[in-house]
């Protein structure tokens, strides 16, 4: 079941028009992709990605066409992010393999489960956002955190193997801002999940 309640109408909206338009190597993933797959808490931006090289002139001919008031806001190289109507929405080349392939759930194609936690894992290792480890603390209800380490492995295998570990301890640095859902966990409750998960994991870790 997918979890729509979780987004606006508005990003429904536009999730059906880029389905219908996007090429389908883009896949959705982020808080958002979670949030749908789970309902864990709202979100209001969406995060497609891609294995492939992005044109961005392509990309924002083809965007244009669909969408006429939409503005850009940033463009690098194979990166791009909008917004339109107020929903903020990036495209990204991702060029590693994908541990699953993205499941199709409506309007929506969306990232499996490992991937997602591989992302997020990458994710805290570059920044100290608090809905990264509150989506991690999700994350290891969904899935074996036992496995997360392989995963990262198979993914990067040439980054260190405990990075992701050593950036999930500094949860308690990390500063909590308000989330939105019908069950929002606490950030004592989520700071204390991710500091078990640490500490169990660390067992695993020669």
């Amino acid at each position: 079941m997918i979890h729509l309640d979780t987004i606006t109408p508005k990003m429904q909206e536009i999730a059906q028009v880029l389905h219908a338009h996007l090429p389908p190597s883009y896949y959705l993933a982020g808080g958002t992709a979670l949030a749908l797959l789970t309902g864990h808490r709202e979100s209001v931006d969406l995060d497609y990605f891609t294995p492939e090289h992005i044109d961005t002139t392509k990309l924002k001919s083809l965007l244009l066409g669909i969408f006429p008031k939409i503005t850009f806001t940033y463009e690098d190289v194979d990166t791009l992010w909008c917004d339109i109507d107020g929903v903020k929405i990036s495209y990204i080349a991702r060029p590693v393999a994908l541990l699953d392939t993205p499941q199709e759930e409506g309007h929506f194609r969306i990232a499996g489960p490992r991937d997602l936690v591989v992302m997020k894992l990458n994710a805290v290792c570059g920044r100290d956002e608090y809905k990264d480890y509150y989506d991690l603390a999700e994350l290891a209800t969904q899935t074996d955190a036992r496995e997360w380490g392989a995963w990262w492995a198979r993914v990067y295998p040439e980054s260190d193997p405990i990075a992701w570990m050593v950036a999930l301890s500094h949860v308690g640095s990390v500063a909590p801002v308000p989330l939105r859902g019908s069950t929002i966990r606490s950030y004592q409750e989520v700071e204390a999940k991710i500091l078990a998960l640490v500490k169990d994991l660390s067992l695993f870790v020669k």
